[in-house]
């Protein structure tokens, strides 16, 4: 019985054995296991966090709709767009549209979770 696998090959003509034994054919299958492993976390781990940014965008939105426009007008700004960090639950600047919270209002803003770059 063969312990090692032999490929002839080589460059120029020669033929040089190449042995690959049991052992390092186990060990690439795996390090091929933990890359795709290391790989699938990861792919996850980018899903999850976009999945977060969006539940805590969607949660700002729907509190800053449910405030009445004369609690959002001293939190205006020159362009129009408010800052709902002081109102709402959020820990960064989130500026939000008076356009954009009559489409929550509505119900015609669609929150999705996306995943950028996967």
């Amino acid at each position: 019985m063969r312990d090692s696998l032999s490929i002839e090959g080589g460059s120029r003509g020669s033929c040089l054995p190449i042995t690959l034994d049991e052992r390092g054919l186990r060990l690439s299958i795996v390090v091929g296991y933990a890359g795709a492993a290391l790989h699938a976390w990861t792919v996850w781990n980018r899903f999850r966090d976009a999945y977060d940014r969006s539940i805590k965008k969607e949660v700002t939105y729907r509190c800053a709709a449910h405030l009445s426009d004369a609690q959002l007008r001293p939190y205006m700004n020159e362009m129009g767009n408010i800052n709902v960090q002081k109102l709402c639950l959020t820990t960064d600047d989130s500026y939000v549209a008076p356009y954009e919270l009559q489409a929550v209002r509505d119900g015609t803003m669609d929150f999705k979770p996306y995943a950028q770059g996967c």
